[in-house]
């Protein structure tokens, strides 16, 4: 981690020298939670330093899209040009950049060669696979004093990071608790402040009311229905032996969450994941910034959620009419175009969580990008010693396509003429690893 601090501290020393200049800094972000939190806290930073900057989302970052920006940055003439949450995969590219402008680049994602060939003063990669890209934009701000740890934490989430907090991840979680987000340990039903009874109806196939009484728990107050979070002690510790006794998944009942208030409302933080999220892949990058910053788009954000969860329940009923190919430990969900590229992410994740058989760890879903591409999303489940972008990246290198991500969760571009390569080379592949 000295590695990182000293490129914070050189990259920042750097962008207060460009402060001083005339000119628009320009921010490419990639489209989820954590790229638009890591948005939210570079425009925080600019706004406070009164500087000029253009912000654009992108859902992945090509070759195709790197000769796009090329052009747009020789044209523009940006004084900076940073890349959020996305890059590391396209490093020896971006570095060429640096020709144009100053590159800033933080990002997260796994990288398979050394950073030792990509050092210039025209050119600040502040990376680390342990924290969120947002946690890195956060330690980036805090070299100017500004403190953005509430809105890292949405990344943090975002990316599952808060499960294993690391050194820096700790310190984030403990400076946005000192700013007034409230941990609390309890059940983790999601969301955690919405009606218990609505709560234990999305969560559980027992009916609600049963197992309120069986709890023991009046779940009207003078405030109206009680929440998760506003059930005492004495409450939820019946409410969890009552889950308990009802073969609730005990190893994953009790979680801490976190309770944040954005636009003068609390929310469980995870919510505000799902609700950033959905910003990003309905194209509405600029409300979901301003939401994270404290605008009052509370509406607009809401009935974009609203949007995108009418969406997903959509691409989740065509599961049972798009292909699928399992085996002992692996299930594939070629969806074609039955289901949104932008979708097929979200409904690997949501099929994993609720899949039953212990023995599938690993999920993959395909869906057609456009009529040239195919957008491919795999996630693995438990503590398998596999690491999944380096798997997904030997199979991808041989149909042609670019591919990048985490050890537990990765991404791949294939030409659509590739398909059924690709999916025998999965198969061929998954088998070896049963």
């Amino acid at each position: 981690m000295k590695e990182l601090k000293k490129e914070v501290e050189k990259a920042s020393n750097e962008l207060k020298k460009i402060f001083k200049e005339k000119g628009f800094i320009k921010i490419f972000t990639h489209f989820d939670a954590d790229g638009i939190s890591s948005a939210a806290i570079i425009t925080k930073l600019l706004k406070e330093n009164d500087q000029l900057f253009h912000l654009t989302a992108l859902k992945n970052l090509t070759d195709v899209i790197l000769e796009e920006i090329k052009k747009e940055i020789k044209e523009k003439k940006y004084k900076a040009v940073f890349f959020l949450d996305l890059g590391a995969s396209k490093l020896k590219k971006i570095f060429e950049l640096k020709e144009y402008g100053k590159i800033f680049v933080l990002d997260h994602h796994q990288i398979n060669e050394s950073l030792n060939l990509y050092k210039s003063d025209d050119f600040f990669f502040i990376y680390s696979s342990e924290l969120s890209s947002s946690v890195l934009c956060y330690l980036f701000a805090k070299q100017f004093n500004i403190s953005t740890a509430k809105i890292a934490m949405v990344g943090l989430v975002g990316d599952n990071l808060n499960k294993e907090l690391s050194r820096y991840n700790s310190l984030v979680v403990e400076e946005a608790i000192k700013e007034g987000v409230q941990k609390k340990r309890t059940v983790s039903f999601f969301p955690a402040t919405e009606p218990l009874p609505n709560v234990l109806r999305k969560n559980l196939s027992e009916n609600e009311n049963d197992i309120l009484k069986k709890a023991s728990i009046k779940v009207r107050s003078e405030k109206g229905l009680k929440s998760i979070v506003d059930l005492n002690g004495e409450e939820l510790s019946r409410l969890i032996t009552t889950l308990l006794l009802n073969k609730a998944d005990e190893e994953n009942l009790i979680e801490d969450i976190y309770i944040v208030s954005f636009c003068n409302k609390l929310f469980d933080i995870r919510e505000v994941v799902a609700m950033i999220n959905a910003c990003g892949k309905l194209n509405a990058l600029g409300l979901g910034v301003a939401f994270l910053l404290e605008s009052p788009v509370l509406d607009e954000v809401e009935n974009i959620y609203i949007e995108y969860k009418r969406k997903l329940l959509e691409a989740l009923k065509a599961i049972e009419k798009v292909e699928k190919r399992k085996g002992n430990s692996y299930l594939i969900i070629n969806a074609k175009s039955k289901i949104s590229d932008v979708l097929i992410s979200n409904v690997i994740s949501i099929v994993m969580n609720s899949f039953s058989d212990p023995n599938v760890f690993l999920f993959c879903g395909l869906a057609y990008e456009n009529d040239r591409q195919i957008k491919i999303s795999a996630r693995i489940k438990g503590n398998k010693n596999i690491n999944l972008a380096s798997f997904l990246n030997s199979i991808v290198k041989n149909v042609g396509g670019e591919s990048g991500g985490h050890e537990k969760a990765a991404g791949a571009l294939i030409p659509i003429e590739k398909e059924k390569e690709f999916l025998s080379l999965l198969e061929e592949k998954l088998k070896e690893v049963e």
